[in-house]
Parts: C-alpha cells; sequence; structure tokens
C-alpha cells in the first residue's frame, strides 16, 4: 500500500546503510555517526549500539541467520566483526548510554583507503573500497 509503518530514531547522523534480519523482526543500520545499530522493529527502539569506529560505517550486514553476529565496513578502512549475545539485543560487553553494546570479534584490515560494502555467506566475507579492490576474507569461527 506504500504506508509508511515507523520513522526509527536513535543516530546523529545520516544513515547509508539499512539490512533487514531473515525473519523482519530485526534492523540493522550504519551511519556517518562511526555506529552501526541493531532494532527491535516490534518496539520501534534500538537494542544494540555498535561504537568502535572512528569514521562512518558505510555498511552493516547480518553475518549469520541467527543474528548473533554482524559485519560492518567504515570509511576507516576497515571492517569489523561484532557478536551479539543470543540474538536478542543483549551483548557480552555491557551497556553503554542506554543500549548494548557488540563486542568486536575481530577487525579487518587490508585496504589502503575507505570499505564501501561488504558481504557474508556462511564463513566467507567480501568487501569493496575506494582503494579499487575487492577483498575476500576468512572470517574466525
Amino acid at each position: 500500500t506504500g504506508q509508511c509503518l515507523a520513522v526509527l530514531q536513535g543516530h546523529s547522523g545520516a544513515v547509508l546503510s539499512v539490512q533487514l534480519s531473515p525473519d523482519g523482526n530485526k534492523l540493522l543500520s550504519g551511519s556517518w555517526d562511526d555506529t552501526a545499530q541493531l532494532w527491535d522493529l516490534r518496539s520501534g527502539f534500538p537494542e544494540v549500539a555498535m561504537r568502535g569506529h572512528t569514521s562512518s560505517v558505510t555498511q552493516a550486514v547480518f553475518a549469520d541467520a541467527m543474528v548473533r553476529r554482524v559485519l560492518t565496513a567504515s570509511q576507516d578502512s576497515s571492517l569489523r566483526l561484532w557478536e551479539l549475545r543470543g540474538g536478542s539485543g543483549s551483548s557480552s560487553s555491557g551497556r553503554c548510554g542506554g543500549l548494548s553494546t557488540g563486542s568486536v570479534v575481530s577487525t579487518l584490515t587490508g585496504h589502503a583507503a575507505r570499505v564501501y560494502c561488504c558481504g557474508v555467506s556462511g564463513d566467507l566475507a567480501v568487501s569493496g573500497g575506494g582503494d579499487a579492490m575487492v577483498r575476500t576474507w576468512l572470517l574466525p569461527p
């Protein structure tokens, strides 16, 4: 019908990336505010803020079907693999500013310029950057 169902507010900068979870109950967003956020679409509120990049998060993608891991790409030339315990928005590193925060499992470096995009299939990740390179990565278990 084209009807707007909700407006989600929580980033302090432009939103560059969004992805729905496989079950449609969660949403990932990446932003100019250097964070990615996991949202609960039923409540309309963010559950987890992934902080740690030093520049804009250009893309955030689910790294597994259970919504327990997230891969982010950033203009800081890195990718980060995050752990979100249980996929319910709780996390292994506690709460920060009212939101749970994700734990960094791994930081992937190698691009010589900004990383603009990423994707995941199983334990394989791919990324594309401003260095005109596509890289493939084996994700840790």
